[in-house]
């Protein structure tokens, strides 16, 4: 892929031999670029629906929201290392993060790509 980030189109395609490799061991580039689609896509998507209440609202919801979506990421993250030797599998903190990362990484790159359909209705409403 020329110009881009070669992780976006298989992380979106969801690729199992991807995922499972990269869930495998912490790349700092991976993850930054994860955090940094996680935060401007959940961030758009906020910006327009908070718009729908008033224009202040919709920068205090771009702020709250990828905070709650971080938030919801690192609580998941750390009851699902915490339950899952009771329940036998053998995911690690490390590993349950970055799988959770990943698919929160993908709702708010389609959530971002839908806000400006959100913009758009609620101009036209």
């Amino acid at each position: 892929m020329k110009g881009g980030i070669p992780e976006i189109p298989g992380l979106l395609r969801g690729e199992i031999d991807s995922a499972v490799c990269w869930t495998a061991e912490v790349n700092g580039r991976r993850l930054l670029t994860w955090l940094l689609v996680a935060v401007v896509g959940s961030a758009a998507f906020g910006a327009s629906i908070g718009w729908w209440r008033a224009p202040e609202q919709a920068i205090y919801t771009a702020i709250k929201f990828p905070v709650v979506i971080l938030l919801t990421v690192f609580g998941n993250s750390i009851l699902n290392a915490m339950l899952a030797p009771l329940l036998g599998v053998d995911i690690g903190l490390r590993q349950s993060f970055l799988a959770i990362m990943m698919s929160f990484t993908i709702a708010a790159a389609i959530l971002g790509a839908v806000s400006p359909l959100m913009v758009f209705l609620i101009w036209n409403t």
